[in-house]
């Protein structure tokens, strides 16, 4: 989730903080296993008790007056709110991140400067871990977590500069601070994500106008020792989200284009993949992206639409059948079901919630049904869905 960027140069940024360890692990789209890592247990237990495995879609609704989130079960391809929805925050949403084990959603306020957990129960409800109290006091634009449910990775900005911070989750929830402080460049005029690998060798940050940072993991641990970056600059406006497949691909939505990049396992070089079809997208604007299977969407917000691509081994792409999609107005987000059969969009104010059933080719179909998320036009949308099992 972003914010539309004025045209610039970009820089790329590479953390080479030393040869990471290959982590036995692989992953499909959120789906992970865990393989003989001793961090990452057989159970795959990581942080918590994975008591949820429903099918639901946690979307952010930010007014003046009132911030809450709306629940919906999504498992029969349609957006139905829960009894109970929305639940009011007091508080305005920035990011949202949902454990891989289905446990516990992690809820960042930049306005608050804070980081709150909510246990996730079997029905789908949410419980303050800490009551009203934040779970560790930051400003958080941006979160991910490990595939094995153990770290949260916080973008932590200022307008005095930029870090990274790394947190173990305990299985109660608790957060403990890990890394600290780790030095980036100033977010640009896009905004902010992150995203880690399904490896967990590295992740990746985009800064919007500001660049794009890997960072290699070392059993899933940021190295606190600073090497020397790797820096060049491209002729791209922005990058506003980004996305990784089981090859260490990267994907980044950019204004008109999708650009790929191939990154080594230990995350310490790269090089970019030539991709003219992607090139020939035509959505523009604050882009949401992901990567289900051999599959990529996007958001494209000023277009309105959805974006699907498929996806070779090799990082080279190719619309799908009847894309792009027709989307919910300005649409800002958008996550894969935990059945992997659904995607599910959300826009802005009366917008709503859309759910898409994806075809055997990858191709979209929308469902007849949508849902009033509450969200006011004047702050972007923040989702958050329970990922593969």
């Amino acid at each position: 989730m972003a914010i539309p960027s004025r045209q610039t140069s970009i820089r790329f940024i590479v953390a080479l903080l030393g040869a990471a360890t290959a982590l036995g692990l692989t992953g499909c789209g959120n789906f992970f296993q865990c393989e003989g890592k001793p961090s990452c247990p057989a159970s795959s237990s990581g942080g918590g008790t994975g008591t949820t495995s429903g099918d639901y879609a946690y979307v952010s609704n930010s007014t003046s007056s009132t911030s809450s989130i709306s629940v919906f079960d999504v498992s029969t391809g349609a957006p139905l709110a829960l009894s109970n929805s929305p639940i009011s925050l007091g508080y305005e949403p920035t990011a949202m991140a949902i454990t891989p084990n289905n446990s516990f959603l992690f809820v960042s306020s930049t306005v608050n400067t804070a980081v709150y957990t909510y246990s996730i129960g079997s029905t789908g409800t949410l419980s303050n871990v800490n009551g009203t109290q934040a779970a560790v006091t930051l400003n958080a634009s941006a979160m991910d977590i490990s595939p094995d449910s153990k770290y949260l990775y916080v973008l932590d900005f200022s307008t005095v500069g930029t870090s990274l911070d790394q947190y173990s989750i305990g299985s109660n929830g608790a957060l403990t601070a890990v890394t600290s402080g780790f030095p980036l460049p100033l977010i640009g005029t896009s905004g902010a994500s992150i995203k880690v690998a399904p490896t967990g060798d590295f992740l990746v940050v985009t800064l919007g106008t500001a660049g794009d940072v890997i960072v290699p993991l070392t059993n899933e641990v940021i190295d606190s020792i600073t090497a020397n970056p790797i820096t060049f600059t491209t002729s791209t406006v922005g990058d506003f989200g980004v996305a990784i497949d089981e090859n260490d691909q990267v994907y980044f939505s950019r204004t008109g284009s999708v650009s790929v990049y191939q990154v080594a396992s230990n995350g310490g070089s790269y090089k970019e993949i030539t991709n003219t079809a992607a090139n020939s997208d035509t959505g523009a604007g604050n882009r949401a992206i992901l990567v289900n299977g051999s599959n990529v969407y996007t958001a494209n917000l000023t277009a309105n639409n959805l974006s699907g691509f498929s996806a070779t081994t090799a990082g080279i792409l190719a619309q799908l059948t009847g894309s792009p999609y027709a989307g919910p107005s300005t649409v800002g987000a958008i996550g894969v079901d935990s059945s992997g059969k659904y995607l599910v969009a959300a826009g802005y104010g009366t917008a709503g919630v859309q759910v898409y059933a994806i075809g055997s080719t990858g191709a979209l179909t929308a469902s007849s049904t949508t849902a009033n998320n509450g969200t006011s036009t004047s702050v972007p949308v923040v989702m958050a869905v329970t990922p593969l099992q």
